[in-house]
């Protein structure tokens, strides 16, 4: 899984520590000033197509201000519909 962040119009690379519910970029808070700059997301949109990803509203969790976005993008094997396809359809054994 690929994660950017949107800070004031630029992208950084953020990473997901294990177990959180936030994400973080090795930069400082614009706002605060904390480092480093931990954010979470507030409302979801997920994006289709061969490539998809969840794009995020978002704010910081140092001073809860917002930020542009968190943008996710997940690996498929063969595309999102024949992933659910997949994933979602009856058991197969073979």
């Amino acid at each position: 899984m690929k994660i950017t962040i949107g800070v004031e119009g630029k992208t950084y690379q953020a990473t997901r520590p294990e177990q959180s519910g936030h994400v973080e970029a090795a930069m400082k808070c614009l706002f605060c000033g904390a480092e480093p700059l931990r954010a979470k997301g507030v409302g979801s949109n997920i994006v289709k197509g061969r490539d998809y990803y969840l794009n995020d509203n978002a704010v910081t969790l140092c001073c809860n201000k917002p930020i542009d976005f968190i943008k996710s993008e997940f690996d498929t094997i063969f595309g999102l519909e024949e992933d659910e396809q997949v994933l979602n359809g009856p058991w197969r054994v073979y």
